[in-house]
């Protein structure tokens, strides 16, 4: 008799315990099904003065000797590194961005290879933080023997790029916030607060000049630099009532 009621004790507590934990998880569902919210995406862009120019020099020699191919290069950008010193280029400003040696090769009417001999192209980026040289180092390397500027691109430097990346983020996140509000107004919600975040990108567009030819040293080159775009996205979620 004893034993009967201690399992019906048992029984009752399991099933007590249950409902409350029924209970409580209806009342979570319902409240979490309760909650609204409301998603919004950001955008901003600005425009800015660059502060940082990329030069890329290129040296192509062609001989039927790889070797006397590959010095012909090496002399070139010797005197080109040297040039770019007397104008205030630092060493540790110049880096190498490629370097091919390969054999040339033609094919006459007949589809027979005709060997033309060996090029060598050695391309060299030099940077500066100070674009009034942008013309200046185009003069220099050709003057020096470079045959091609490959390319001409208008930056920023590591410390402007966060800042104005910074800028450009509070921003659109403003931008977010007011038209959650406008959308929370026609609604007729109130927006209570934020739920999530997200920075979805942030672009920066440099400014390209892409040249691809041989510049006359005998006149001096002037390269005016325009402003670049840089642009945000985020998205936030807000929760409203």
């Amino acid at each position: 008799m004893v034993r009967e009621m201690d399992w019906n004790q048992i029984t009752i507590a399991i099933l007590a315990i249950g409902i409350l934990v029924l209970s409580g998880y209806y009342v979570y569902s319902s409240k979490a099904q309760a909650e609204s919210t409301l998603d919004v995406t950001g955008t901003a862009k600005l425009m800015v003065d660059p502060d940082k120019v990329e030069v890329y020099v290129t040296a192509e020699t062609q001989n039927e000797s790889a070797n006397v191919s590959q010095t012909q290069n090496a002399d070139i950008m010797q005197a080109v590194r040297s040039a770019l010193a007397d104008i205030g280029i630092r060493a540790n400003d110049t880096e190498t961005t490629s370097f091919y040696l390969y054999p040339v090769k033609e094919y006459d009417r007949d589809g027979n290879v005709i060997f033309s001999g060996y090029k060598t192209v050695h391309t060299l980026k030099v940077t500066s933080s100070d674009l009034s040289k942008a013309g200046g180092i185009v003069d220099a390397a050709v003057g020096a023997g470079a045959n091609q500027i490959d390319n001409i691109v208008f930056s920023l430097t590591d410390s402007k790029r966060d800042g104005i990346k910074a800028k450009v983020v509070n921003s659109s996140i403003d931008d977010a916030k007011q038209k959650a509000d406008s959308m929370a107004s026609r609604m007729g919600v109130k927006i209570v607060k934020v739920k999530h975040f997200s920075e979805s990108s942030v672009y920066i567009s440099p400014y390209p000049m892409y040249d691809e030819k041989t510049f006359s040293a005998s006149v001096p080159t002037e390269i005016t630099p325009g402003q670049i775009e840089v642009s945000a996205s985020v998205t936030v979620t807000y929760q409203i009532e």
